[in-house]
C-alpha cells in the first residue's frame, strides 16, 4: 500500500455561532408533492429531545410556501397538527412557529394579519385541547386587535380559558375579561380575576371583591393581589380583615397585596384608604416577628401617602430596633410634599450636632432645593461635623447660587471643609453652575483659584476653556500651574497649539513638565492623532534643547505613523538630551516599527546607557511582530542576542524567544544552558515554547521539556517543566495539531460553499491552532477565529496510519458541524 493511501485527510467545517445547522433534506422527500413535501424538509426530532432545525435555505423556502398558500395554506399546516406528547407533528408545528415567528417582522403586517385570521378560524373549529392551547400561544406573540374576538370567544371554555386569558393578557386587552368574570365560575373566575389583576383592570368589578371571602384559599390570594394591583378601594376593609387570618402564609400574602393597595391607591390620590392600611398594619403587627412588615410598611406608607405619613415616620425614628430606624430614613427620604421638606429643616434648627448630622444627609438624598438657605446656614455651625455634612449636602441640592459660598469655603483654614467644597462644587449639576465657578476663578487667594480651575476641568466645562488658557501666563505659579493642567484636560485640537507653545518658552524645568504632561493628556484624549502630530510638528521649527526635547517625547506617546519620521530626526540631533528624547520614544514606540533603527543603534553606540535602552525597545518589539512570521520573529530575536553585551540583556532575548511558537526556538535558547548565568532563563523560554508548539509538535516539545528540566537548578522552572509535560502526555490519545482557516460570514447550512470545499480555491490561508485548555483535545475557535454571528470556520489534518483500517471520528460543536473524511462528507 503506497503512502497516500495510508493518509487520512480530515476536514471539519465548524459554526461559530447560532445558526441552523442540521442535514439537508432527505433526497426521498424531494419527490414528494406539496405541504407534505415541505414539512418532511424539516427534520426530525433527535432521540433525545433536542429540538433540531433545518438549514437557512430549507427554512426559508418552507415558511415562503406557507404563507404563499395564504390563509387556507395556515389552517392546512394546523390540519397535520397531530399527538404532541409523541412529537408527532414536531415537523408540522415547529414550521408552523417558523412562520409565525417570520411574520412577526417589521414590515410584514399583511402576512401577520393573515395568520392570526387563520387562527381564528382554527380556534372557531372542532380541535383538540392541544391545538388550541398552541394556537392561542402563539397569538400571545403574533395577535393584535384583530384576534380580541376570537379569543374572546374561550375565556368561558371549560379546557382552554386560562390559555384565553393570557393571551388576552398579551394584547392588553381587558374589556371582554370585565365582560366574563361574572359568567365564570370556581377556577375558570379565578383565572379571569388573575387575568384583571395583571391587566390592572379589577377594579369596579363585583365578582373580584366577593371573591375575596371565598372559601377557596387561592381564589382568596388571586383576588386580593387583583383588587390590590387594580387600586380598588372596596377591597380594604375585607383584606384588613383577613390579616388575622391563623395561617402564617395566607396572612404574608394578604399584607403583600395590602402594601400593594396602598401604593396604588397613592398613586391614584386616594389618601384615606391608603393611610387606614398602613396605620392598622403599623399598630397590629408589632414585636419583634414582625420587624419586616412595619419596615415595609413604614415605606409603603411614605411613598403612597407622602408628608401624611410624618407622625408615623418620625415615631419610628425613636423606635429602640435599629432595622426600623433606619427605614425610618428611608422613608423620610421618599416622601413627597413639600411639608415634609419643611418639617425637617424646622428639625435641623434645634437638633444635637449628631442628628443634624443625620438630617443633612436625609435632606441631601431628598434632594430638595427648598432646603439649600438652611443647608448655607449649617455651614456656619459650631461643629465642624456638622459643616462637613452641611457642604456636602450643598453639592447634592444646590445650583449655580451656592457657587459662591462654596468658593468662599475653598479657603476655610480646616482642610477637611475645604475638600467638601471642592466635591460640592463637582457635584452642582447644570451648565450654569459650571459658568459661575468660571467666573470665581477671577477672585480669592491663588489657592482658590487654582483650585476653582482644577474644578472646571473636572467638571469637564470646554466651554470655558479661554478662562484657563488666559491664565496659563499668571504671575502666580500655582494658578499658572492649575490653568495648564486645566487646558490639557479641557483643549480641543485648535488649543493644542497653546500647549506646544508652552513647552517650549518654560524657562524652568518643572514648568516645562507641566506643559508637557498637559500636551500628553490632551493627545492622548483627542482620538485624531494626526491632528495631534500636525499641531507638535508645527512648533518644531521654533523649539531646541529641551523644548525640542519635551516635543519628542510627546509625539513618542501619541505613536501614530506620522508621529515616526518626526521623531527620527531627533536621534541625528546634535543636541545629547535631544538625541536622548528620541531614541527613547522609538523604544517605547507602539509598533514594531522602529526595530531596525533601535538595534542599529544598539550595534553602533558606544553609551552603555543608549545601548540598554535601545536593545530592550528592539526586544520589546519581537512581541509586538505579531503580524510577522515565526521564522522573521526568531530572526530578530538572533540579531538580538548578537547585539547583547551583557547577561542581563541576554536573559530578556532569551524571555522574547519564549514566546514565539516556534520549534526552532529550541535550538536558540538551549545554548544558554551551558552557562549560569543564563540556563534558568533559557530553561523556562523552552518549556514556554514547547507549551505553546505542543500540539502540533508533541514528542520534539516532550523531549525539550526534558531537557530544559534536567538544565534547570530553579524549583519554580522545574515545577512549570512538569505541569506542560503532564499537559502533553494527557494530550497523548488527541489531535492537538489542526490548520484553521476562517471565519467565513454564513454558517455552514448556507448553500454558499467556502474556499476550503472548493477543490480548484486558491490562496486559501491556514494557520496553526492547538487543542489547548483543561478538556485534552478541545479548539476554542471562539479564542482563534471569531469574528461576530453567523460564520464558520474550517479545521484539517493529516495522519498517518501504518496499514490500512478504519477510521472512528469522534467530534462535536456545541454550534454545527461538517466532517470530510479523505475528501468525502461523512457527517
Amino acid at each position: 500500500m503506497n503512502a497516500t493511501r495510508r493518509t487520512l485527510s480530515i476536514l471539519l467545517a465548524a459554526a461559530l455561532a447560532v445558526v441552523l445547522a442540521a442535514p439537508s433534506a432527505a433526497t426521498a422527500a424531494e419527490a414528494k408533492d406539496g405541504l407534505a413535501a415541505v414539512v418532511d424538509t424539516i427534520p426530525k426530532c433527535d432521540p433525545d429531545g433536542k429540538h433540531t432545525g433545518p438549514s437557512l435555505d430549507v427554512a426559508e423556502k418552507a415558511i415562503q410556501y406557507v404563507i404563499d398558500g395564504k390563509e387556507a395554506g395556515v389552517l392546512a399546516l394546523i390540519g397535520m397538527f397531530k399527538n404532541a406528547d409523541k412529537n408527532e407533528d414536531y415537523k408540522a408545528y415547529y414550521l408552523f412557529h417558523a412562520v409565525a415567528t417570520h411574520v412577526k417582522r417589521p414590515g410584514a403586517e399583511a402576512d401577520r394579519k393573515m395568520m392570526c385570521d387563520a387562527i381564528a378560524t382554527a380556534l372557531a373549529a372542532k380541535q383538540p385541547t392541544i391545538v388550541k392551547a398552541r394556537l392561542l400561544e402563539e397569538l400571545k406573540w403574533i395577535g393584535g386587535e384583530e384576534s380580541v374576538g376570537a379569543v374572546s370567544k374561550l375565556l368561558l371554555d371549560k379546557d382552554v380559558y386560562s390559555f384565553a386569558a393570557e393571551a388576552l393578557v398579551a394584547l392588553k386587552a381587558a374589556a371582554p375579561i370585565r365582560s366574563a368574570v361574572g359568567r365564570a365560575a370556581g377556577k375558570n373566575q379565578t383565572a379571569l380575576i388573575q387575568a384583571l389583576g395583571d391587566l390592572r383592570a379589577a377594579k369596579g368589578v363585583p365578582p373580584v371583591v366577593a371573591a375575596l371571602t371565598r372559601a377557596d384559599h387561592d381564589a382568596r390570594l388571586i383576588a386580593g393581589y387583583a383588587a390590590a394591583n387594580s387600586g380598588e378601594p372596596a377591597a380594604v376593609a375585607p383584606m384588613l380583615k383577613a390579616v388575622d387570618t391563623q395561617s402564617a402564609y395566607e396572612r404574608s400574602q394578604v399584607i403583600e397585596n395590602l402594601l400593594l393597595l396602598a401604593r396604588r391607591l397613592g398613586e391614584a390620590g386616594d389618601m384615606a384608604p391608603a393611610k387606614r392600611i398602613c396605620q392598622h398594619l403599623l399598630k397590629t403587627q408589632t414585636g419583634d416577628a414582625n420587624v419586616h412588615v412595619q419596615c415595609a410598611t413604614l415605606l409603603a406608607f411614605a411613598q403612597a401617602c407622602g408628608d401624611e405619613a410624618m407622625d408615623e415616620v418620625l415615631a419610628a425614628m425613636g423606635s429602640d430596633n435599629p432595622s426600623i430606624r433606619s427605614t425610618a430614613i428611608e422613608a423620610a427620604i421618599a416622601m413627597r410634599g413639600a411639608k415634609a421638606t419643611e418639617h425637617w429643616v424646622q428639625r435641623l434648627e434645634t437638633a444635637t450636632p449628631a442628628s443634624k448630622v443625620g438630617l443633612l444627609s436625609l435632606l441631601a438624598r431628598r434632594a430638595d432645593a427648598a432646603a439649600l438657605p438652611a443647608v448655607l446656614e449649617a455651614t456656619k455651625d459650631a461643629d465642624a461635623k456638622v459643616r462637613a455634612a452641611a457642604i456636602k449636602t450643598i453639592g447634592a441640592i444646590g445650583d449655580e447660587k451656592a457657587v459662591a459660598p462654596l468658593a468662599a469655603l475653598l479657603g476655610a483654614k480646616d482642610s477637611a471643609e475645604r475638600a467638601a467644597a471642592r466635591g460640592a462644587l463637582l457635584q452642582l449639576r447644570g451648565t450654569v453652575a459650571s459658568a459661575a465657578i468660571a467666573k470665581a476663578v477671577g477672585q480669592g487667594s491663588p489657592e482658590v483659584r487654582a483650585t476653582l480651575l482644577a474644578v472646571l476641568a473636572a467638571r469637564e466645562a470646554k466651554d470655558h476653556i479661554g478662562v484657563a488658557v488666559a491664565l496659563t501666563g499668571d504671575a502666580d505659579r500655582q494658578v499658572a500651574r492649575a490653568a495648564v493642567d486645566a487646558v490639557g484636560r479641557l483643549a480641543d485640537y485648535k488649543e493644542l497649539p497653546v500647549l506646544t507653545k508652552l513647552v517650549v518658552s518654560a524657562e524652568k524645568a518643572a514648568s516645562r513638565k507641566a506643559a508637557e504632561t498637559a500636551l500628553v493628556g490632551a493627545c492622548e484624549r483627542l482620538p485624531d492623532k494626526r491632528k495631534c502630530v500636525a499641531a507638535v510638528a508645527g512648533t518644531l521649527e521654533s523649539a531646541k534643547g529641551q523644548g525640542l526635547a519635551s516635543l519628542l517625547r510627546v509625539l513618542g506617546t501619541i505613536g501614530d505613523r506620522t508621529a515616526l519620521n518626526v521623531v527620527r530626526t531627533g536621534l541625528k540631533n546634535a543636541d545629547a538630551a535631544v538625541q536622548d528624547a528620541a531614541l527613547r520614544a522609538l523604544a517605547d514606540w507602539r509598533t514594531a516599527e522602529p526595530a531596525a533603527e533601535l538595534l542599529a543603534y544598539a550595534q553602533k553606540t558606544d553609551k552603555m546607557t543608549h545601548h540598554v535602552i535601545a536593545l530592550r525597545g528592539y526586544v520589546r518589539m519581537i512581541g509586538l511582530s505579531s503580524g510577522q512570521s515565526t521564522a522573521e520573529r526568531l530572526a530578530m530575536a538572533q540579531k538580538a542576542m548578537a547585539a547583547a553585551r551583557r547577561a542581563e540583556e541576554k536573559r530578556e532575548v532569551l524571555g522574547a524567544i519564549g514566546g514565539i511558537a516556534d520549534p526552532k526556538g529550541f535550538g536558540m535558547v538551549e545554548p544558554g544552558y551551558q552557562d549560569a548565568g543564563l540556563k534558568n532563563e533559557a530553561a523556562l523560554a523552552s518549556i514556554r515554547i514547547a507549551q505553546a508548539v505542543a500540539g502540533a509538535y508533541r514528542s520534539e516539545a516532550k523531549a525539550a521539556v526534558k531537557r530544559a528540566m534536567a538544565a534547570t537548578d530553579n524549583k519554580d522552572v522545574g515545577k512549570q517543566g512538569e505541569k506542560v509535560l503532564y499537559e502533553i502526555e494527557r494530550s497523548e490519545d488527541f489531535i492537538t495539531g489542526w490548520m484553521v482557516s476562517g471565519p467565513y460570514k454564513g454558517g455552514i447550512g448556507d448553500k454558499k460553499k467556502h474556499p476550503p470545499e472548493q477543490p480548484d480555491a486558491k490562496d486559501v490561508k491556514w494557520k496553526l491552532v492547538s487543542a489547548s485548555g483543561r478538556q485534552p483535545g478541545v479548539v476554542d475557535l471562539h479564542k482563534t477565529v471569531s469574528r461576530g454571528g453567523n460564520i464558520c470556520a474550517y479545521l484539517r489534518c493529516q495522519l498517518w496510519s501504518e496499514k490500512a483500517q478504519d477510521a472512528r471520528i469522534e467530534s462535536g460543536s456545541d454550534d454545527g458541524i461538517r466532517v470530510w473524511l479523505n475528501g468525502k462528507k461523512v457527517y
